[in-house]
């Protein structure tokens, strides 16, 4: 953050640090809105799995049904 409050364009910090152009704006974003907080290292795993399965191992009883007569 420093570069970029002494007047570092994007591209130059990037380049300077060798990360890209997006990272260096998210961080200033972040550090924006958040502080020093904001440049922690974040999980990109998604919140939620709307197509998740409870439990991916459990097929309802017509598909276990069926697949259970294409094998004999």
């Amino acid at each position: 953050m420093e570069r970029h409050q002494a007047g570092w364009k994007q591209p130059h910090i990037a380049a300077g640090i060798g990360i890209s152009r997006k990272c260096v704006r998210t961080g200033i974003i972040r550090y924006g809105a958040e502080g020093e907080t904001g440049l922690e290292t974040r999980s990109s795993r998604p919140h939620t799995m709307p197509t998740r399965l409870v439990n991916p191992y459990a097929l309802s009883g017509a598909r276990r049904n069926h697949l259970d007569s294409s094998e004999q």
